[in-house]
C-alpha cells in the first residue's frame, strides 16, 4: 500500500465503483478484513491517549458531551499562570477522566492540525476526493451516546480505532443539505416529527479497523457497546454549485457596476429574476471570472486544511546525503496552487506567493507539479534543450517559496 493509495484505506471496492454507486448517494460499510492488513490508519488510539494526557491541548480543541449536552469548558480545564485573561484554559486530564467515567463523551476537534499522521491522511484524501477534509476524534464510554440522532452536511468516513459502536442509519429527510440547512437549523417541532416518522434503520456494528462512509443528509445515531469506543471521523465538505455561483458573482461584482446597482425587490417576480440571469449571461464571457472564482473558492474551502508544515529549524540532520543532481524533491503535500498564463510565460500562484516561470520551463513544471518524486537530473531529461542550470534555478525558486520539499 503506497501513501498515494489513501482511498484504498477507506473502501475495498474499485474506486470507480465507489464513486459511481456510493459517493454522495449511499452509505457503505467496509470491514477491516475487506480492507486488508496493509490498510493505513489516520490515527491510533494510543495517539489519542497521548494527546489527552500530555496536557498540551487547550479546551477549545476538546468538547465534552453527553446526549447533546455539552459541559462548560471550565469543568474540564485549568488556567495556566501567566496566560492573558480570557485565554482558553488547558485541558485537565484528571477532570476529563472523571467526565468519561460519568458517561460523557469526548470530541477532539481538528486533530489533522496537530497529528502529523492524521494531517497527512486528510490532505491526501482531500486530494483524491477533490474536496477538503477535516478530522475529529470521538471517545465514547460504554452504553453512552455523544450526540443524538441527526444528519451532517458533510460526507463522513468513520474509522473505528478501538472498541465497538452500534450505528443506526436512515434515509435523508433532505437530499444534499447545505450548511444553511443543518439539522440544528430545523425547528424543534420539525425535528420531532421527522424522528417520530422514521421507519426501521439500517443497523451495523463497527469493529476495530472497520470504516463506515455516510453521505451528507443521512440521519444516523451511534452508541458504544460494551467497551469504550474510539473512532475518527474524516469529514468531507463538498464544494457545490451554489458555492461556485457565489464566488463567480462576488468576483464579477468587483468589476461590473451593473451587479452593484440597487433593484426594487418589493415586486420581484420570477420573470424579473430570469431577466437578471439573462442580462448577466449577455454581459460577460465568464472565462476570466471563472478562473478567479475557482482560485478564491479553493482558498476558502481549504482554509482549515493547511499544507504539510515546512521544516522550521535548520540543522545538519536535514542536509541530504545524495550528490547534487540526485537529491530527490516532491511537491509539498496538500499545497493548493493555480497556473495563470502570462503571455508566453506562466504564473504559478499559491495562497502565499506568485512566481513567474518562463514558458520554456513548461516540460519541467509539468514534471514538478505531477506529484511524483524527481531530481534535477530528471528535470533535465524532460527536454533536449533543457539545461542543468535552468533545472536548478527552477527547483531553488520553488523550494524557497515552499512549493517543493526535499525528500528526506
Amino acid at each position: 500500500m503506497t501513501k498515494s493509495d489513501v482511498l484504498s484505506s477507506c473502501v475495498a471496492l474499485p474506486h470507480q465503483d465507489f464513486f459511481a454507486r456510493f459517493f454522495g448517494t449511499a452509505p457503505l460499510h467496509t470491514t477491516a478484513e475487506e480492507l486488508g492488513q496493509h490498510a493505513e490508519v489516520p490515527m491510533t488510539a494510543q495517539e489519542v491517549e497521548e494527546a489527552l494526557a500530555s496536557s498540551g491541548l487547550r479546551t477549545r480543541s476538546l468538547r465534552v458531551v453527553r446526549n447533546d449536552a455539552y459541559l462548560p469548558e471550565e469543568n474540564y480545564g485549568r488556567p495556566a499562570p501567566g496566560d492573558t485573561p480570557g485565554s482558553p484554559p488547558y485541558v485537565d486530564p484528571d477532570k476529563v477522566r472523571q467526565a468519561v467515567r460519568g458517561g460523557y463523551s469526548l470530541i477532539l476537534r481538528s486533530v489533522h492540525r496537530y497529528s502529523p499522521r492524521a494531517g497527512s491522511f486528510a490532505r491526501r484524501l482531500a486530494g483524491r476526493l477533490g474536496h477538503p477534509v477535516t478530522m475529529n476524534v470521538f471517545v465514547t464510554p460504554p452504553d453512552s451516546q455523544a450526540v443524538n440522532t441527526h444528519f451532517d452536511y458533510d460526507d463522513v468516513f468513520i474509522f473505528q480505532m478501538s472498541g465497538e459502536k452500534l450505528w443506526k442509519i436512515w434515509d435523508p429527510p433532505i437530499l444534499s443539505p447545505l450548511p444553511s440547512q443543518a439539522w440544528t437549523k430545523f425547528q424543534d417541532q420539525q425535528r420531532t416529527e421527522i424522528l417520530e416518522s422514521l421507519g426501521a434503520p439500517y443497523e451495523l456494528t463497527l469493529h476495530k479497523g472497520d470504516v463506515l462512509y455516510i453521505p451528507r443528509g443521512f440521519l444516523h445515531g451511534a452508541e458504544a457497546v460494551d467497551h469504550t469506543s474510539v473512532h475518527l471521523t474524516a469529514a468531507m465538505a463538498p464544494i457545490t454549485r451554489i458555492d461556485v455561483l457565489r464566488q463567480l458573482l462576488d468576483v464579477m461584482a468587483a468589476e461590473d457596476e451593473w451587479l452593484r446597482e440597487a433593484v426594487p425587490v418589493a415586486g420581484l417576480t420570477g420573470s424579473d429574476a430570469r431577466e437578471i440571469f439573462a442580462e448577466l449571461a449577455r454581459r460577460t464571457s465568464f472565462d476570466a471570472p471563472a478562473a478567479e472564482a475557482r482560485w478564491k473558492l479553493r482558498q476558502l474551502a481549504w482554509a482549515d486544511l493547511p499544507p504539510r508544515p515546512l521544516t522550521v529549524l535548520p540543522g545538519d540532520e536535514h542536509v541530504p546525503t545524495a550528490r547534487p543532481g540526485e537529491v530527490r524533491y516532491r511537491l509539498r503535500e496538500g499545497l493548493i496552487f493555480d497556473l495563470l498564463p502570462q503571455g508566453n510565460d506562466v504564473c504559478l500562484r499559491t495562497p502565499e506567493t506568485e512566481i513567474g516561470i518562463p514558458g520554456g520551463f513548461a516540460p519541467m513544471l509539468d514534471r514538478v507539479l505531477g506529484g511524483a518524486d524527481f531530481t534535477t537530473a530528471g528535470l533535465v531529461a524532460t527536454g533536449s534543450e533543457t539545461k542543468t542550470e535552468d533545472a536548478e534555478a527552477l527547483v531553488q525558486a520553488l523550494e524557497e517559496c515552499g512549493v517543493l520539499v526535499t525528500v528526506r
